[in-house]
């Protein structure tokens, strides 16, 4: 793997690359000491995972020469509590890490058992029940399942999709206004949605409306999250979920602080093409709303509904 000079590294210095996304066929973005920076290689590399390397220097370029066998953080936050480093597992401390949770084997057990009640894929389904326990949800509980099958609505999986039903999409605005007051209230009829949305998190608090809309005959699923601070009265980020009919879920990811900035994950390879494609058309559309948009279309895995996978990463990072 190489990538270009200025990060202050010299040759035989042992470091640790975060692979971010990718950006073309060989080319790839990684985070390093804080930065990210592209870098090639011919290796198929996974987004999220972490990469021990050493440096070599080549016609002016650094090499990193990949080590095997080295743990990543996250197998070895698992290891450390004594549980088996699987894929799920890794996916469960990521959300627990990134919700401010200890990973710990009680709280792992209760969140595969969640996972596995609720037949939800792992990444997203952990990371929205690891903010369920972020507002001091009780996982255990019979209306647990029911509303992480809410909090997931655009996602595959759950135990009947016939029982999952969502708001009817708003027709404007002041529909939509409406429909968020009537989730968030304390006054309305109270259902675990309710009650979640009403909830403040230790770590960060999300608000989350599910809705159903109609794609020709079809009749499909969405959700719309925010991420609010309210101590601040602030609007943080927002997350707009879709499920096409017969394709995967999409993301549009918006970040409001600082540089308002969106980011678009797809699901599946001919979906991730179609926006790749029309990311002139979307920039346009959005560009008259202040809002830059990043000039990669991120796959699917790189997002787990709430965060992309350098956020999670930096906040493995940040626990040790």
């Amino acid at each position: 793997m190489s990538a270009r000079q200025g990060l202050g590294l010299k040759a035989g210095d042992v470091v640790t690359l975060h692979v971010l996304k990718r950006l073309t066929d060989d080319k790839w973005a990684v985070g390093l000491k804080g930065r990210v920076l592209p870098a090639r290689t011919d290796l198929e590399l996974s987004p999220g995972s972490t990469l021990r390397a050493r440096v070599q220097s080549s016609a002016g370029r650094i090499v990193f020469v990949l080590e095997r066998g080295t743990a990543s953080p996250l197998a070895e936050a698992l290891g450390r509590q004594g549980i088996p480093s699987t894929q799920e597992a890794q996916f469960i401390a990521a959300a627990l890490i990134r919700s401010g949770r200890a990973v710990d084997p009680s709280t792992v057990e209760r969140v595969r058992a969640l996972l596995a009640k609720t037949r939800l894929e792992a990444r997203r389904g952990a990371r929205a029940a690891a903010t369920m326990l972020d507002k001091g949800i009780d996982l255990s509980t019979d209306g647990a399942a029911d509303l992480l099958e809410l909090l997931c609505l655009e996602e595959p999986g759950g135990r009947d999709p016939r029982r999952r039903r969502g708001r009817p999409f708003p027709k404007n605005g002041r529909e939509a206004k409406e429909s968020l007051a009537k989730t968030a209230s304390t006054d309305e009829p109270s259902s675990s949605l309710h009650v979640y949305n009403a909830l403040r998190g230790r770590s960060e608090t999300w608000i989350v409306v599910p809705f159903q809309y109609r794609e020709g005959n079809a009749e499909c699923s969405g959700s719309l999250r925010l991420l609010v601070d309210p101590y601040a009265g602030r609007l943080r980020r927002l997350v707009v979920g879709v499920r096409p009919a017969g394709a995967g879920t999409w993301h549009f990811a918006f970040d409001l602080e600082g540089r308002r900035r969106m980011t678009v994950y797809c699901e599946d390879g001919p979906s991730l093409r179609a926006a790749r494609a029309n990311l002139d058309t979307l920039t346009a559309k959005v560009h008259n709303m202040g809002i830059e948009v990043s000039d990669t279309v991120g796959e699917g895995r790189e997002f787990d509904g709430f965060s992309s996978a350098d956020a999670v990463i930096a906040a493995v990072d940040a626990e040790g």
